[in-house]
């Protein structure tokens, strides 16, 4: 399906589909064409259809490549009528612009993509954001900002960072109490004399980062390579209820990380009690980057609804 000449949907219905009881009539077939919308107003000029040439070698060629919904979680989300968004993604290394545009149509994941904005990185000031909007004009994408660094709230004025449809950052970069500028997922920056006392130093980082002026905390709860390995015991319940406080003090929305798997369970739990909106992401670093898997979990084992996904300004 193409909207302004923009491919959005590409769609290869398997020989045996995966429809939940209320939709199992929704199949390819003869037949007519609805547009319905949910919410909001839908303004429509024309619209063209092309039929396709019937073809038995086309026909097994395309089957061949169908995703097995037998096992897929996304067409479970999208049959449940759950948002389907990756709300953290970069092109970085081989995913480019035009292959985010043909994996998110294959997988039907909706990518929101993410520049990384701050001093250092690709984007570093204002004229350069709107650069960016310059160049992704028409782009089907959700556009999302990550502020890098803590300095990023003064280096970017809100008019800019309000153009994009979210912000969000995270904590993982912060000044030790040694003055040195740490970055937790580079290992020759991680300094630690005491690790209990570290650990409290990274809570008491994460809970300044609250607030700042962003929508959605992602990266939640990383740990430092030398310490990961016994996550349950740092992030204790103590831990954990002083950064959901913080973020239920400001608004935040908490991010559940597949590229992490972060956070754990028992940290979602919280937040979910607490009354805390999520959002999955992944935080790629190439375009092999999975479909969300570790996010599908935690929502089945954590309840999560689709009522308590965030909802961008769109």
């Amino acid at each position: 399906m193409a909207v302004n000449d923009q491919l959005l949907v590409e769609y290869i219905e398997p020989a045996q589909p995966y429809r939940t009881p209320e939709n199992r009539s929704q199949i390819l077939s003869k037949g007519t064409i609805s547009i319905q919308g949910t919410e909001g107003v839908i303004e429509i000029r024309s619209v063209e259809m092309t039929p396709l040439k019937v073809e038995k070698a086309l026909i097994s060629n395309q089957l061949a490549e169908a995703i097995d919904e037998s096992t897929d979680g996304i067409i479970r989300l999208h049959q449940a009528n759950f948002p389907v968004l990756d709300y953290h993604v970069h092109l970085k290394e081989d995913l480019t612009l035009e292959l985010a545009k043909s994996q998110s149509r294959r997988y039907g994941i909706n990518y929101a993509l993410a520049p990384n904005c701050g001093i250092g990185f690709p984007i570093q000031n204002d004229a350069e954001v709107v650069e960016y909007f310059e160049r992704m004009k028409g782009e089907p994408f959700i556009q999302a900002m990550q502020g890098e660094g803590r300095e990023w709230p003064t280096t970017f004025s809100p008019e800019v960072r309000n153009l994009f449809n979210y912000v969000f950052t995270d904590a993982m970069t912060f000044t030790d109490r040694k003055g040195n500028r740490t970055r937790l997922w580079i290992p020759e920056e991680v300094f630690i004399d005491n690790e209990q006392e570290y650990m409290d130093l990274i809570v008491e980082n994460i809970v300044k980062v609250m607030d700042e002026p962003m929508d959605v905390y992602v990266n939640p709860t990383f740990l430092p390579d030398v310490m990961n390995d016994r996550y349950e015991e740092f992030w204790t319940d103590e831990r954990q209820e002083r950064v959901i406080e913080a973020m239920v003090r400001t608004n935040k929305v908490l991010e559940i990380n597949h590229r992490y798997k972060i956070p754990n369970k028992s940290f979602i739990q919280k937040a979910k009690a607490a009354g805390l909106k999520f959002t999955f992401g992944t935080n790629n670093s190439n375009s092999d980057f999975g479909k969300l898997e570790y996010c599908i979990e935690m929502m089945k084992e954590c309840g999560i609804t689709a009522q308590e996904m965030y909802k961008p300004n769109l």
